[in-house]
């Protein structure tokens, strides 16, 4: 099955019956696309970053740059790339004689541990890469929102109502499922930005 955006909700979706499962809004790939200036009409104007989160969604990517527009959060998903990078390693061959060893002798399974060779090896692992928007990109980011599945736009009158849970926060929607958001970065700073909306009235705490 593939993603494709509600027109009506602003996130991909895997549609059930030719229906967004969030909205239950019409999802049908042969209808036209919104044109751009709709979308930016709908989203608004960049205000700022909130911050690095963490979004618990199913098959789509979970960590990005969450960004409070003049209508509501915008969700940029981070690019992933692979790097080679040096990281220790055990020396798994070395390190299964000395367990095999401590079987035997029971004393020796104190000392194991210190006893492992160590090596460095050149590894590819995942990294994460931030796509930073200024206030002047406004422009932007209904194009995000069309070309990437990852992104999604939240408006503010689909809120009904925000709380803080433990280290994240969650987010009731008017349709479709809660989102739970977690900070990655400056929790701190994350969490003094989000109350400070509820204080001005932007969402209703709940």
């Amino acid at each position: 099955m593939s993603f494709l955006l509600c027109h009506e909700c602003y996130s991909w979706v895997e549609p059930i019956h030719d229906r967004c499962p969030d909205c239950q809004e019409s999802v049908d790939s042969s209808t036209a696309d919104p044109p751009l200036s709709r979308l930016q009409n709908e989203i608004g104007n960049l205000i700022g970053p909130l911050g690095e989160v963490k979004v618990e969604r199913r098959l789509l990517p979970d960590r990005g740059l969450l960004y409070l527009t003049s209508n509501g959060l915008f969700f940029l998903p981070h690019a992933v790339e692979h790097e080679m990078k040096i990281v220790p390693t055990t020396d798994v061959q070395t390190s299964f004689l000395w367990s095999l060893a401590a079987l035997a002798w029971t004393p020796l399974a104190l000392v194991v541990p210190f006893l492992k060779k160590k090596r460095e090896t050149a590894k590819q692992v995942r990294v994460f890469r931030p796509h930073w928007l200024s206030v002047d990109q406004s422009q932007e980011m209904p194009k995000l929102l069309m070309q990437n599945p990852g992104v999604f736009f939240l408006p503010n009158n689909a809120v009904r109502v925000v709380g803080r849970r433990r280290k994240g926060w969650r987010i009731v929607r008017v349709h479709g499922p809660a989102l739970r958001i977690f900070p990655l970065d400056d929790a701190r700073q994350f969490h003094d930005h989000m109350s400070r909306l509820i204080a001005a009235g932007i969402w209703t705490e709940g």
